[in-house]
């Protein structure tokens, strides 16, 4: 049996408060608060370009609304043995306001696996990298090295 495709897109959204370093948000489970960050995103329903899944996911998870799409950082593919599933990752770099509160939680909105959950956001730099998940950690790092995300 083939393994299944699933295409994702994810938001690396950034706020710029003046004289202070760019702040990535990131995000947990309300009930697990050990879990290492993630940025939001998730699956780009059919029919749907990433982009607008990328819009759509940061919407429902995050209630963001507004925003400036500053680039589309590129398309990461791996594979989740744990789900046997291939991922095609879109990834989009986009500024929200600096006036984002420092942390706030939101319920997961929508019709997803994840509507009515619950998740906390907050704020990292650059330099706090090792506190993400490894599915993006290694990307992002890859990324700052580059000069591809300041």
């Amino acid at each position: 049996m083939a393994n299944a495709l699933k295409r994702k897109a994810v938001a690396y959204a950034i706020r710029t408060r003046p004289n202070q370093k760019p702040e990535l948000l990131v995000m947990r489970f309300h009930d697990m608060p050990d879990m290492p960050y993630r940025f939001p995103g998730g699956s780009v329903e059919p029919g749907e370009q990433p982009e607008q899944g990328m819009a759509r996911e940061l919407r429902e998870e995050a209630g963001i609304k507004t925003f400036r799409l500053m680039r589309k950082l590129g398309i990461q593919h791996y594979f989740k043995s744990r789900f046997r599933v291939h991922v095609e990752r879109h990834d989009y770099l986009i500024q929200v306001a600096h006036e984002t509160p420092d942390q706030f939680e939101y319920r997961v909105q929508g019709e997803g696996a994840d509507a009515g959950d619950t998740f906390v956001y907050s704020w990292l730099t650059a330099d706090q990298v090792q506190e993400l998940h490894d599915e993006f950690r290694d990307d992002l790092t890859q990324g700052l090295s580059a000069g591809v995300v300041r």
